[in-house]
């Protein structure tokens, strides 16, 4: 799951994601079983792909005015217990196998 567990772990300055993306790619640290494995990439849904709504569960948004750069959609996001599936995670070199199990390729 994806949580936001504090205003401190929101993601700011994600670019397009306040307006326009539909997916992001999310750093959050993996936790399996209570323990931690630090920081990994997750490709989130944030939006549905008919009504562009934010999903159950994802606040995003545009943080307003950039000075000199009012063109781009920088935003923020914030998310309370999403489940994501497993094939998510990009995980090119650490992987979660089906059991839950984690290890690094090569090892």
């Amino acid at each position: 799951m994806i949580n936001t567990p504090q205003v401190e772990a929101a993601k700011w300055w994600a670019g397009d994601l306040g307006i326009y993306a539909n997916h992001a790619a999310v750093f959050a640290q993996l936790i399996i079983d209570g323990k931690k494995y630090g920081v990994h990439v997750f490709i989130v849904p944030v939006r549905d792909r008919n009504t562009l709504l934010p999903l159950k569960g994802v606040e995003i948004g545009d943080i307003g005015p950039k000075n000199g750069f009012q063109c781009k959609d920088n935003g923020y996001a914030i998310f309370s217990n999403i489940r994501i599936p497993r094939r998510n995670m990009l995980m090119k070199y650490h992987v979660v196998s089906k059991e839950g199990k984690y290890s690094i390729e090569g090892d």
